[in-house]
């Protein structure tokens, strides 16, 4: 039983990991999408004699993605307005480093400890001179924002306990955390040495190394201070960064071991129901012999 117990509850975070990544991604593709079509139709419909403030009110009215604001940048001086009324110059000048199909990245607007957002820029192809409250700016680039703690709460929602989450860039450094349990590691000491030689079992090391290289989804569980914790890491979106979720075993082992006995529990009701069943019409037919 104890191994039927084991293996379900494996197999029951397994699902839930996959479940979560899923819902994150597309979340986070739907933010992307918006983005780049309200990149594509900021050329497009905006008046330049019109206040940037007004227009991108109307633009915000439209967004039909939770938790997101509208953002319009000047990359020459680094200047970002947003549609909740905001300006101000952003110091992560890695918001402004988009390829061909844009760019995602994880910051403040404004300084911490302000809400961190997911952002998806898209620069666009020719800059517009825009007038944002009777000053003239350049706008280069345009963006959707999302909460982070919104995403974490949905990414997490169908998770049968509180965990810790993280969010972790190209180079496995945390950018955006969620941490309820009081674990006490940082998501970046997930791939650091210390975790890979104190926690991860010889034999599995290199398939683990293998899958966080190569950002195959998987799952692990391992022992931090005599407590079972399970750790599941996937890849977010297309993007190089990845969302890292922690468990305790105990609580996922919780709801499997109370569902198979409950089951057990009940097939052995059936049984005994079916044995008295037996005995009563043996016990009838010889009496009527």
């Amino acid at each position: 039983l104890k191994v039927a117990i084991n293996k379900d509850r494996v197999e029951a975070f397994d699902n839930l990991s996959a479940k979560s990544s899923k819902l994150l991604d597309e979340t986070i593709n739907s933010s992307k999408e918006y983005s780049v079509l309200f990149a594509d139709s900021f050329g497009k419909d905006y008046n330049r004699n019109e206040d940037m403030y007004e227009y991108i009110q109307n633009k915000a009215a439209e967004l039909d993605v939770e938790n997101s604001i509208l953002l319009l940048f000047d990359s020459t001086d680094k200047r970002c307005i947003t549609s909740n009324g905001q300006s101000f110059i952003i110091d992560d000048g890695k918001v402004f480093e988009t390829g061909d199909e844009g760019s995602v990245t994880v910051s403040y607007l404004q300084a911490p400890p302000e809400p961190q957002y997911m952002i998806f820029t898209n620069k666009l192809d020719k800059p517009v001179e825009a007038v944002y409250q009777k000053q003239k700016i350049i706008v280069t680039h345009t963006a959707v924002a999302m909460s982070v703690d919104y995403l974490f709460a949905k990414a997490d929602s169908d998770l049968p306990a509180d965990v810790d989450s993280f969010f972790v860039d190209e180079n496995n450094e945390m950018v955006a955390s969620r941490i309820i349990t009081g674990l006490g590691i940082s998501g970046d000491s997930f791939f650091s040495e210390l975790f890979l030689y104190n926690f991860v079992k010889n034999e599995d090391r290199e398939e683990y190394c293998e899958k966080l290289d190569e950002g195959i989804p998987f799952t692990y569980e391992f022992t931090y201070k005599g407590k079972p914790y399970a750790v599941g890491i996937s890849k977010i979106a297309d993007t190089e960064m990845k969302y890292v979720v922690v468990i305790n075993s105990d609580d996922i082992g919780d709801s499997v071991e109370a569902a198979l006995y409950r089951v057990i529990t009940l097939c052995m009701i059936i049984v005994i129901l079916l044995g008295f069943s037996a005995f009563f019409i043996t016990f009838y037919f010889k009496n009527k012999l």
